[in-house]
């Protein structure tokens, strides 16, 4: 009996040091999620915004965009000796692509999200 009630104590302790080591290593990502969680918000308000006849909506979400790709680098860090040129590239390309769209009139807004979008799924095809 004394070895069955030490053993249901083992699992319980286990479970519980097992949960919460699931816990933190959940939350030592929660940055770069947080990040591409709004990134997405807004490229789909953009997206909404483009595709409506007066398409100046669509500007605050893409300065928004601007400014969290800025991010990007910062919040997913390279965890070797060398630095990941081709996620580098894939972050200046983003960019790159963002700022396009922000300077690009009424009449190619809604191409211009598009290929924001395009940007961003070449990143995540290979770092997802």
């Amino acid at each position: 009996m004394r070895y069955l009630v030490c053993l249901l104590l083992g699992l319980i302790i286990g479970a519980l040091c097992a949960v919460t080591a699931a816990n933190i290593l959940g939350r030592r990502n929660a940055y770069p999620k947080a990040l591409m969680t709004v990134m997405n918000h807004e490229l789909k308000v953009a997206r909404d915004a483009g595709a409506k006849p007066a398409c100046d909506d669509s500007g605050p979400a893409l300065a928004k965009l601007a400014l969290l790709s800025a991010d990007i680098e910062v919040a997913m860090p390279d965890e070797g000796p060398t630095p990941d040129r081709v996620f580098h590239q894939y972050a200046s390309e983003l960019t790159t692509v963002i700022q396009k769209a922000r300077n690009t009139g009424c009449e190619g807004r809604a191409q211009a999200v598009t290929e924001v979008g395009n940007a961003c799924d070449a990143c995540h095809r290979d770092y997802r």
